[in-house]
């Protein structure tokens, strides 16, 4: 750390006492060169912090300053359902509650410098697809859980609930059209798209929040309605066990409800 890495931290949670976290410029060597700066979230709304976090799932503030009346209100760092030892995404859920309890402030100045002797979530790449599928459908259920809680209403909670199986069953990869041959523009459209897929090479290479947003957490794409189907299947399951989720409660409807209304939308 930058020899006044605390006290830069503690200064600006004191200058923002809305920050649920001040974080700082992370500088990682080896394995991988890059430098993260993150998505600050200021909105003074829960719910649009939150939805944005949902958007990005950035990490960067996880290593940040966070204040103690706000990790109090959260679950902590979560063992996963599906393999302990792993525990996928149980940080991407804890940023998202201190998400919901405030903001996630960027401070110039003070650096955290990693060694990293290893690819990121490298063990992840080793699991087989349906691994891979019950993961993301674990941390989807993960995420509808915390995300759902941070609207004032039914109507608001309900339009969260469904922004989470937007996020998970209909990801949107923003270089799928520029590397991937079978999407590419026909005849002399991938000509064109030449110089633009060098730039954006270059970018994500060497831009921290596109390196950030566009490949931390692309774990599994659901490329078929029959992916779709097992994902929603999974995520379901995953919310009723233990009552965790209640939808009379929070979305004012039933399980066989929701199910069917979902199932038409998003598995079809």
């Amino acid at each position: 750390m930058s020899p006044t890495y605390v006290a830069d931290l503690v200064e600006a949670a004191m200058r923002y006492p809305n920050a649920a976290i001040c974080y700082a410029e992370v500088q990682y060597t080896g394995f991988m060169n890059q430098v993260m700066r993150g998505v600050p979230l200021l909105s003074e709304q829960p719910v649009e912090r939150v939805l944005r976090c949902l958007k990005f799932m950035d990490h960067s503030a996880f290593r940040g300053l966070i204040r103690g009346t706000a990790l109090a209100s959260t679950s902590g760092l979560l063992l996963s359902d599906f393999d302990p030892f792993d525990s996928y995404g149980t940080e991407m859920r804890f940023l998202t509650e201190l998400a919901r309890l405030g903001e996630f402030r960027f401070v110039p100045g003070p650096l955290l410098q990693a060694h990293a002797w290893r690819e990121p979530a490298c063990e992840a790449k080793k699991w087989t697809e349906d691994q891979k599928c019950l993961a993301w459908a674990c941390l989807g259920a993960w995420m509808v859980e915390v995300v759902v809680s941070a609207g004032q209403t039914s109507d608001e909670r309900r339009r969260m609930f469904d922004a989470v199986l937007v996020r998970f069953l209909l990801p949107s990869n923003p270089w799928k059209m520029l590397r991937d041959p079978a999407r590419r523009i026909a005849h002399t459209g991938a000509k064109v798209l030449r110089p633009v897929r060098g730039l954006v090479n270059w970018l994500k290479n060497y831009d921290p929040l596109v390196r950030t947003v566009s490949e931390r957490w692309m774990l599994f794409e659901a490329r078929s309605r029959q992916d779709r189907a097992a994902l929603l299947r999974i995520i379901f399951d995953r919310l009723k066990k233990d009552g965790r989720f209640e939808p009379s409660a929070c979305l004012e409807t039933t399980w066989e409800r929701l199910e069917q209304e979902t199932s038409r939308r998003f598995a079809a």
